[in-house]
């Protein structure tokens, strides 16, 4: 059978379906995430950003000036310099800066924007995952007006504060750096932050130092630190001019072994599914209501091809028939009966195929995608 070119609107839907989801899991998990069009400029808060900006539903349409209009002005012109880099270079970033939300309140969001592209929808996509960080600004701000309650509240802290001159020489830490990386604060004193920070990081501190400089906003990234033990501490680092505190930087840490731990868990338990499914004998696959292909395992793209995996239809691999049979068993499944098995006759040459099907509804039983299982069945 020949092959079926993929279409633009059939790529647009992928993107879409595949927005779709990333959305509908932020709001699921609460989540602050921000999908930028960088075609278009153009911008979708998940219902957890919405929050932190005081919008009602829909309320925000989206466009790059009306996102600029809730930006802090002080942080306006530098957060444009950033978007405009992520668009023409396709450059990631990590940046704190200020929004005004509708009770006309100042509210600091920490962002770390990350770059797709696809290349068969044309463009690219910032994904921007966000925290809202206002009460650590709010902190250090105490801190800076009272020295009283800037010696009491770091010596109970678990956040690590270091201050920096223009070479990036430690001149001052906080007493937290005893208990969380081990060292005296006085054996510090002079030594250049560099030699704490893995030589993997050596380069993402260097760019958020230049960072700092050139766009005079907070700049956000992980890292790991060297304790005195000699082991490496995962961080969350944030750094910040610190000219009214009279030095060039100070740098904040805060521990996130934890999360590390987390994400390595995660990223184990996807891995070990996916082999699972690759090693399976049965053909696993999905793919959207008009037949467009969303996942595919290795034995698929073995029996049909890599030209008519992700984003292919795959209804264009059926004969009439048995297109017909699937599409109508399709058509019945509801969020209260989500699974049929149908039959066809000559999928990928081997006849008598059974199909197990089944419908991803979301929580507003809107329907996503079909999952099927193809079962070879003995004649």
């Amino acid at each position: 059978m020949p092959q079926q070119p993929v279409t633009c609107n059939q790529s647009r839907l992928v993107l879409l379906h595949q927005r779709s989801n990333l959305m509908m899991s932020a709001d699921q998990l609460n989540l602050p995430m921000a999908v930028w069009d960088l075609r278009r400029m153009e911008v979708q808060f998940s219902s957890g950003l919405e929050h932190l900006y005081q919008l009602e539903p829909e309320e925000f349409q989206g466009k790059y000036l009306d996102f600029l209009s809730y930006v802090h002005p002080d942080d306006r012109q530098p957060m444009q310099k950033v978007l405009q880099a992520a668009a023409e270079n396709g450059q990631s970033f990590e940046v704190d800066y200020r929004i005004i939300n509708k009770s006309n309140e100042v509210v600091w969001l920490s962002s770390k924007g990350q770059i797709f592209i696809s290349n068969r929808a044309g463009g690219a996509e910032l994904v921007e995952v966000i925290n809202d960080v206002t009460p650590r600004y709010q902190a250090r701000q105490a801190l800076v007006e009272s020295n009283a309650q800037w010696d009491a509240l770091l010596k109970k802290s678990d956040e690590l504060l270091i201050q920096l001159d223009s070479e990036a020489h430690v001149f001052w830490t906080s007493p937290s750096i005893g208990h969380i990386l081990g060292y005296p604060p006085e054996l510090l004193m002079g030594e250049s932050i560099l030699n704490l920070v893995h030589d993997a990081d050596l380069r993402k501190v260097l760019l958020a130092l230049d960072s700092l400089r050139e766009r005079k906003i907070p700049q956000s990234f992980q890292c790991s630190l060297k304790q005195q033990s000699g082991k490496y501490l995962p961080v969350q680092s944030t750094l910040r001019l610190g000219e009214e505190l009279g030095s060039f930087a100070v740098l904040s840490f805060r521990e996130i072994s934890a999360r590390v731990n987390l994400q390595s868990v995660l990223e184990s338990t996807y891995a070990a599914y996916t082999a699972i499914v690759d090693a399976t004998t049965d053909l696993v696959f999905r793919f959207l209501p008009d037949g467009t292909l969303t996942f595919t395992n290795h034995l698929f793209a073995n029996c049909f091809g890599d030209e008519n995996g992700v984003g292919s239809n795959f209804y264009a691999l059926l004969p009439d028939d048995d297109r017909d049979r699937l599409q109508s068993t399709c058509a019945v499944l509801t969020p209260e009966n989500p699974t049929a098995t149908c039959f066809v006759e000559a999928l990928r040459g081997i006849r008598h195929q059974e199909l197990r099907c089944q419908a991803l509804f979301n929580h507003n039983d809107e329907l996503l995608e079909y999952q099927v299982v193809a079962k070879e069945m003995e004649d």
